[in-house]
C-alpha cells in the first residue's frame, strides 16, 4: 500500500513537472500499407518541413518505402493537434488528410469534425470480447470449461507534445468455471495507470503500473509498476517507428504486480517479486533482427533466494508475408531451467479489413523454471512441451475471431499433465 501511495506521489509530481514542456504520444498497430505513390506522403513531408508535425525530424517518407494507413492517421492526428501552427494552405491540407483517413483517425479517437480547433487531448479505445475455452488436461487432472467475456478500456490524456496519462482498465466474468465437475464464478479488474513520453533524444521513459511484453512472450508478459526506460530511435511519437530500423535498449525496475499463476516457490507466493530487467533488439538488417535479455527476481524477504533469467533470439521475414522466429532461454533454477521455441507467423489480421487473417504455428519446450510468465500455454508447475495453433479472422470491420489449439503436456518426467486446449474468442474493437 505505501509502495502505491508513494508511486501515486511520485508520478504526480513528474506530471506537473513535464506539463511544462515536451510532444505527445499515442498508441499504435498494423494496417493495410498506404501505396507508394499516394499524394500523402508529400503532403506529410510537406508539413514536416513547415515545423507542423511535432516530434518529426527525418521527413523521409516519400512513398519508397510504405506504411501503413493506420500509421499515417497518427501523423495526420499529429498535425490536426498543431493546426494552429499551420498556414492557409498547410491547413487546407490538413484538411485533405483528415477525408483520407477519417476511418482511421475515428479508431484512435481524433475528432476531426471542427479541424478549426485543436484536436482533443483525452482518448479512449477499447474492444469486448467473449472467449470458450476447453481443456483437457489428462486422466489425472480431469476437464477444464470456461466462458468469460472480458471489457477493456483505455485512456488517454495529452499533457503537452511530449507527454501523455494513461489509464487502463479491464473488467472480467467468468460465466461458468467447470473443473472436476465443480461450477465457480469469478470478477477481476485490473488497470494501468502511469505516464509515458520523451526526456531528451531518442530516449523514452514510462512510470507507473504497465504492460510489458518481452523476449517474444516466452518469458514475460505482464504488468510491472515501476519504471522503463528505452534507449534508442523509436521514431516519431504516436507515429511509425524509423524508415532504418534502430537498435533499443530496454531497462525496467520495479515489481511484478500479480503473482504468477501456478509458482509454488516462495520467491513468487511471499510478496510481490522485485524486477531488474534489460532487453537489447538489434537489427542486422532490415528483414532480420536479434535480441538478448536479462531478467533478474528478487524479494523483500532476504532469506529467499533470487533468481535470474538469461535469454537469446531472432526473427526474421521470409517473405513480406512469413516471418520465422526462434527463442532460447535459461535460468538459474537447479532443474526444469531451459526453454525454447520456434514458430512461423503467416500474415496479420487487421480488425479494419473485412477478410484479412493471420496464422500463428509454434513448437515449444518451456520447462517450468525456465519463465516468468510466458505468453504462451505454459502451467508454471508442469512446463509445457508441445505445438500451439493460432488462427484469427476478421469477418466485418471491428471485429476478429480466434481460434487457439494446443496438444502439449508436462515436460517433468513422470508428470502425467497435459492441456489439449481449444478455444473461441470473439472481439469487437471500439
Amino acid at each position: 500500500m505505501k509502495r502505491w501511495i508513494g508511486g501515486i506521489v511520485v508520478l504526480g509530481c513528474i506530471i506537473c513537472m513535464l506539463g511544462m514542456s515536451g510532444r505527445g504520444l499515442a498508441a499504435g498497430n498494423a494496417f493495410v500499407d498506404v501505396p507508394a505513390n499516394h499524394w500523402a506522403y508529400s503532403a506529410i513531408n510537406k508539413l514536416a518541413q513547415d515545423g507542423v508535425l511535432q516530434g518529426y525530424r527525418n521527413a523521409d517518407y516519400q512513398g519508397d518505402k510504405a506504411i501503413t494507413r493506420y500509421e499515417m492517421a497518427m501523423l495526420v492526428a499529429n498535425a490536426i493537434g498543431n493546426i494552429e501552427k499551420a498556414n492557409v494552405d498547410d491547413q487546407a491540407l490538413i484538411q485533405k488528410l483528415a477525408a483520407e483517413f477519417t476511418q482511421e483517425l475515428g479508431v484512435l479517437g481524433v475528432h476531426v469534425a471542427s479541424l478549426e480547433k485543436k484536436a482533443d487531448k483525452m482518448h479512449m479505445f477499447g474492444l469486448g470480447d467473449f472467449k470458450y475455452e476447453h481443456h483437457d488436461l489428462g486422466k489425472d487432472y480431469g476437464t477444464s470449461l470456461v466462458g468469460s467475456p472480458r471489457l477493456v478500456l483505455r485512456f488517454d490524456y495529452q499533457i503537452n507534445d511530449d507527454w501523455t496519462v494513461f489509464n487502463g482498465l479491464e473488467y472480467t466474468r467468468d460465466l461458468w468455471m467447470t473443473t472436476f465437475g465443480d461450477i465457480t464464478s469469478d470478477n477481476s479488474k485490473s488497470k494501468e495507470l502511469g505516464a509515458t513520453g520523451k526526456i531528451g533524444g531518442a530516449t523514452r521513459l514510462t512510470v507507473g503500473e504497465y504492460h510489458y511484453f518481452s523476449a517474444y512472450g516466452v518469458m514475460l508478459e505482464q504488468r510491472i509498476y515501476g519504471a522503463q526506460l528505452t534507449f534508442g530511435d523509436t521514431g516519431l511519437a504516436g507515429g511509425p517507428p524509423p524508415k532504418k530500423p534502430q537498435p533499443t535498449l530496454t531497462l525496467n525496475e520495479g515489481y511484478l504486480w500479480k503473482r504468477i499463476n501456478g509458482r509454488t516457490d516462495s520467491l513468487f507466493t511471499d510478496s510481490d517479486p522485485h524486477i531488474f530487467s534489460g532487453e537489447l533488439k538489434y537489427p542486422l538488417s532490415d528483414r532480420t533482427n536479434v535480441q538478448l535479455g536479462r531478467f533478474n527476481i528478487w524479494s523483500d524477504n532476504h532469506n529467499i533466494s533470487s533468481r535470474h533469467f538469461s535469454t537469446m533470439g531472432f526473427d526474421v521475414k521470409l517473405t513480406s508475408d512469413l516471418q520465422f522466429n526462434a527463442y532460447y532461454g535459461k535460468s538459474s533454477y537447479e532443474t526444469e531451467n531451459l526453454g525454447y521455441l520456434v514458430g512461423f507467423f503467416y500474415k496479420n489480421v487487421n480488425f479494419m479489413q473485412p477478410g484479412s487473417y493471420g496464422y500463428m504455428l509454434n513448437y515449444e519446450h518451456i520447462e517450468c523454471n525456465s519463465a516468468i510468465s510466458p505468453t504462451f500455454a505454459v502451467n508454471a508447475s508442469h512446463g509445457a512441451k508441445g505445438v500451439v495453433l493460432d488462427y484469427k479472422f476478421c469477418p466485418v470491420e471491428k471485429t476478429v475471431v480466434e481460434l487457439l489449439l494446443t496438444r502439449i503436456k508436462a515436460t517433468k518426467a513422470n508428470d502425467t499433465y497435459r492441456d489439449n486446449f481449444f478455444s473461441v474468442d470473439i472481439s469487437y474493437f471500439f
